[in-house]
């Protein structure tokens, strides 16, 4: 796990190839999304849109960064709102990218989460985003979870701090997905 840390911080610097200063994020939660707050709030003019209670503090500590909380049910677990008001809220918003963090991204199942609440939201935030960037550790590949996110074809661009392995890297070539 100590191994996967140094992953995510490494994976969260490369952000900086996706995102630019000035644009407007969509932001999910987890563990990948609060190392990557700390490489957001380095980018300068940058408004972000997130259901993650605990990534808008982060983000807001230290930082100008302009930030809407998604309101809604709160869900303990990973410190974050979920439910049809923050589906509804999300609609409002139009961003530049959703930066996301799967449970799975699979040659053939595409991408996938494992909690229902949690793929409704990034399916709202990837209709409402003009680019769609997944940050995921290697380990995430050839992962299938329960809850359908979206096929390759909408995403166009994964950071991950390895290749992926041939058959998974085969399947985002053919579906045009950068892999900076």
């Amino acid at each position: 796990m100590v191994h996967e840390g140094y992953e995510k911080k490494a994976l969260a610097r490369k952000l900086t190839q996706v995102v630019t200063p000035g644009e407007t994020i969509f932001l999910d939660t987890g563990s990948t999304t609060l190392i990557a707050c700390e490489t957001l709030k380095t980018i300068e003019g940058l408004t972000v849109i997130t259901n993650s209670v605990a990534a808008a503090d982060t983000l807001t500590f230290q930082s100008e960064t302009k930030v809407y909380l998604l309101g809604g049910a709160y869900a303990r677990g990973n410190s974050q709102t979920v439910g049809p008001m923050v589906i509804e809220q999300i609609g409002r918003f139009r961003a530049d990218h959703a930066i996301l963090t799967p449970t799975g991204i699979d040659a053939s199942a595409g991408v996938t989460d494992s909690d229902p609440d949690e793929a409704e939201v990034a399916r709202a935030m990837i209709k409402a985003s003009q680019n769609v960037c997944f940050l995921t550790v290697p380990s995430k590949f050839g992962r299938r979870a329960g809850f359908h996110v979206c096929d390759l074809d909408m995403v166009q661009t994964v950071l991950t701090e390895r290749p992926p392995p041939a058959d998974h890297l085969h399947a985002l070539q053919i579906a045009k997905v950068a892999l900076p």
